[in-house]
């Protein structure tokens, strides 16, 4: 026994969410994963706008993460991230993406759909994946060049910098969110793309406001890598100043790579990270791709909170 079980909330979406929740879900902890459901381009999104329902892509990936590993649910994981290809009309959907959204429309609301995935993938009591809302929106970028883009996808592929994002119009959480928050011991954002993975949640009305007004230990887990468009030539200290107004304060902790990967490492300018308020956690976290390593992250995570 491990004395009080903790309530932890993660905020991100995409492989981030993914890797993150992976390595936390061996520890004795409650786990909410608030996860963005604003995808404009995926097979999520796709389907989403085909068929008027819930862009599935970041919430499937949560679910998968935190899948029981027992069998079946650890067999049912994997095929829902089998993503088809070789020419057919399904090429790039993901399977779990296809039957989440069955699930759905058979029974003709996302809330239904959550809690029978929840069941199939044995998540176990104090687990659960939360779409940060129900409401359709679309991801806005204001360029530092000029100009505006359209959709997370788009957003994502820009040759520009982007200088802000919002939503358009501003959706109400999913009530679970907010919460799930209050209750928070730890409230830990990212890994993830900064302005279309991670600060979309934020932009969500009540969201940082209800981090804001909690008592939670806030962690903020910086990318292993900047990215063309969002992020290039970013300090550590950039990640913190770019994400503070959208969080109405900044993180209690920030978590950065220690061990230089191939390609767009993050330098940590400590004594800057520390001027904003934020105290730097430098840990070898770095795992293949220049993506982070589920299990180093998660340890690095578990002593923090």
């Amino acid at each position: 026994m491990e004395g009080v079980k903790k309530r932890v909330v993660t905020i991100g979406g995409g492989h981030g969410s993914h890797t993150l929740l992976t390595g936390l879900k061996k520890y004795w902890i409650d786990i909410d994963a608030v996860v963005s459901t604003f995808d404009s381009g995926g097979s999520g999104g796709r389907l989403g706008q085909e068929l008027g329902t819930l862009p599935w892509g970041d919430v499937r990936l949560a679910f998968t993460a935190l899948a029981s590993d027992k069998e079946p649910h650890a067999k049912l994981a994997r095929a829902m991230n089998y993503r088809f290809n070789g020419g057919s009309s399904l090429d790039g959907h993901a399977m779990g993406n296809l039957m989440l959204n069955a699930i759905q429309l058979e029974k003709g609301n996302a809330q239904e759909a959550l809690q029978e995935a929840e069941a199939w993938l044995g998540l176990g009591e104090g687990r659960h994946v939360l779409p940060v809302s129900l409401e359709k929106a679309t991801l806005v970028a204001v360029m530092e060049e000029g100009g505006v883009i359209y959709g997370e996808k788009e957003i994502g592929a820009s040759d520009g910098s982007v200088g802000g994002v919002y939503l358009d119009p501003i959706p109400r959480p999913y009530a679970p969110v907010l919460e799930a928050i209050r209750k928070a011991d730890a409230v830990i954002l990212g890994p993830g793309d900064l302005y279309t993975s991670v600060i979309p949640n934020l932009l969500v009305g009540g969201v940082a406001k209800a981090i804001c007004d909690s008592n939670a230990k806030t962690v903020y887990v910086c990318n292993v890598a900047t990215k063309k468009s969002e992020t290039s030539g970013f300090k550590g200290s950039d990640f913190i100043a770019r994400l503070a107004p959208y969080m109405m304060g900044v993180p209690d902790y920030a978590i950065f790579n220690s061990r230089r990967g191939d390609n767009g490492h993050v330098d940590v300018d400590e004594a800057a990270v520390r001027a904003l308020g934020t105290e730097p956690v430098l840990a070898d976290v770095l795992g293949e791709g220049d993506r982070h390593h589920p299990h180093r992250l998660g340890q690095v995570v578990r002593v923090l909170i």
